[in-house]
């Protein structure tokens, strides 16, 4: 993959229809959840609290890594230079008969 198609693929990331489908479908889950209840108040809440936290970590993070190439918690310059200069070594160097 060339610089330029790399740029390329980090210009789009998670769409607004994409968006509202993925909160819509935490609304359903969290309501599910307070609508099935338990006879223990408590427990109930902890469960579906649990669940709400669930839900908001994996759409932080899925938020966070929609654009991998520039997020905090994405993939850095050395890491992918690194890597295209391994593989240009195996394709020609020393390495020829290291496969990956």
């Amino acid at each position: 993959m060339s610089v330029s198609k790399r740029i390329a693929g980090n210009a789009s990331g998670v769409s607004w229809f994409e968006w509202l489908v993925l909160f819509i479908g935490a609304a359903c889950v969290v309501s599910f959840c307070w609508l099935f209840g338990l006879r223990n108040a408590y427990t109930h809440l902890l469960m579906t609290s649990a669940v709400a936290i669930i839900i908001v970590s994996m759409l932080v993070l899925l938020f966070e890594l929609q654009y991998p190439f520039r997020s905090d918690v994405g993939i850095g310059p050395d890491v992918w230079k690194a890597t295209v200069t391994h593989i240009q070594l195996m394709q020609s160097g020393s390495q020829i008969s290291m496969k990956m």
